[in-house]
């Protein structure tokens, strides 16, 4: 470290160079140890925000005001914030909960230290601040993707007793379809992925008189009770029989009225 930089952080750190030379030789030491923690940190993170945002899209989608059966949205949006966030925040949270222990001003000496030691990269030894970027990546990837998520929490559709009610992205005003507009029910096998291979994904395709379609494959079309559920209702609701093809691409939109 050049005396220039050193100075700078004796004044504001109030540590003389010895007593920083001897912080820097722990840190040494320390720093497998804290790369480690970083692991539970981002697992914690992980499974903490995803348990969050599932019970606040689960208390939005119940909270429709609409008697009936509830198909929510695809649940692995909910996973992509706490995936991102925990590998842009686990180096941070490790720093923070260290310091209820060491105090904030050693893991800003930490911090300063970790930015100056040689790091490995395909051009070879390069320099970096990694919190500095942890920081810049939370907040130009991480906090828009949270932003997306949030719209997306209140995604569902609901099969009540006059019809089908589906609640859209960014919370839009929902869009009502009624069980006699329903023109083509069709319970699809599955489909074919880009090699050509066939991958069994069962789910219902309702068609309606003016031309829109629901599927099933777009919203939450993991669970085989929601099939069976859905398969009850629109015999109970409609007279009109299921046709079974193997691929979605086998379909036809309906003609409109």
């Amino acid at each position: 470290m050049s005396h220039q930089h050193r100075s700078e952080i004796e004044s504001d750190s109030g540590l003389t160079e010895d007593q920083i030379e001897d912080f820097e030789a722990q840190f040494a030491a320390q720093q497998t140890i804290v790369n480690l923690c970083c692991i539970p940190s981002g697992l914690a993170f992980f499974f903490i925000a995803h348990a969050i945002l599932a019970a606040i899209s689960n208390w939005l989608v119940n909270s429709d005001g609409i008697a009936g059966y509830r198909v929510p949205y695809q649940s692995v949006i909910l996973w992509f914030f706490p995936g991102f966030g925990a590998l842009s925040l686990c180096f941070e949270i490790t720093l923070q909960i260290w310091a209820l222990f060491v105090g904030q001003r050693v893991v800003e000496l930490y911090s300063d230290w970790d930015s100056r030691q040689p790091k490995k990269s395909r051009g070879g030894i390069v320099y970096y601040d990694a919190r500095k970027v942890l920081r810049g990546f939370a907040l130009l990837l991480v906090f828009p993707i949270g932003i997306f998520t949030s719209l997306a929490l209140n995604m569902h559709t609901t099969f009540g007793d006059d019809g089908i009610h589906e609640f859209g992205y960014a919370f839009a005003k929902q869009t009502f379809h009624s069980y006699q507009d329903i023109r083509n029910i069709t319970l699809v096998s599955g489909a074919f992925d880009k090699h050509g291979k066939f991958i069994s994904r069962p789910a219902y395709v309702l068609d309606f008189a003016d031309g829109h379609r629901w599927s099933q494959a777009n919203w939450d079309d993991s669970a085989k009770g929601i099939q069976v559920s859905l398969a009850a209702i629109l015999a109970r609701k409609t007279q009109l029989p299921t046709v079974d093809v193997e691929s979605i691409h086998d379909l036809q939109l309906p003609a409109r009225k």
